[in-house]
């Protein structure tokens, strides 16, 4: 974990001293978000999973923002995140004797989304976004969390980040929803014959610091 933790940091400041070659109008900050989680389960068709439940989700991180006008900006961000959910599965895919399946997992995770700013404070925003796993954690449908599961999940997530915020000289508040695209076990409950997939779908409100302008 430390040198997967060393090395994104070594690649994040060696961006920034790449920015400043180029003499880009840089700024950069800290961040931090909470909100909520789920997980969207795959086959729907039969419900045999029932509903995901939502789970509590934050991040804190660091980031910046490289201008090119006035309009436009792309903004990079290294952040550790914690969200999850919960599924419900039953015996043989039958809706029956269902038992729920709690899962919390942390990424280191690297956004990158282009901003567009409409109007003096206003922005949207929206872009790709990639996820480092480094801790799983499942109940198995029992009351204990077990770290023992991270093997069962696949290293790498990504999706796309859309936001919609307000900033005003060093502060910022925003509203984001991350769509995965990754289903995120390795091997998943087989329903009527069928794999299914666990998604990341988080909704998250933050706070930003930029130190300068």
């Amino acid at each position: 974990m430390k040198k997967n933790l060393i090395v994104s940091l070594f690649i994040f400041f060696a961006f920034q001293n790449f920015l400043k070659a180029q003499d880009r109008k840089v700024l950069w900050g800290i961040g931090i978000r909470v909100g909520t989680a789920s997980l969207s389960a795959k086959p729907d068709a039969t419900k045999s999973l029932g509903n995901d439940s939502i789970a509590t989700a934050y991040s804190v991180g660091v980031r910046a923002e490289i201008s090119f006008n006035r309009f436009f900006s792309i903004k990079p961000e290294l952040n550790y995140s914690f969200k999850g959910g919960s599924y419900q599965t039953g015996l043989n895919g039958i809706r029956t004797s269902r038992i729920a399946d709690n899962i919390n997992v942390s990424y280191i995770e690297a956004p990158l989304s282009l901003k567009f700013k409409p109007l003096n404070g206003l922005f949207i925003s929206a872009g790709p976004q990639i996820g480092y796993l480094i801790l799983a954690q499942s109940d198995g449908g029992t009351n204990g969390l077990d770290a023992g599961y991270t093997d069962n999940y696949k290293r790498l997530d990504y999706g796309f980040m859309f936001g919609l915020g307000f900033s005003r000289k060093r502060f910022g508040m925003e509203g984001n929803y991350y769509l995965g695209l990754q289903n995120i076990v390795k091997n998943g409950p087989s329903i009527h014959g069928s794999p299914s997939s666990f998604k990341n779908q988080v909704a998250t409100i933050g706070l930003f610091y930029n130190f300068g302008e």
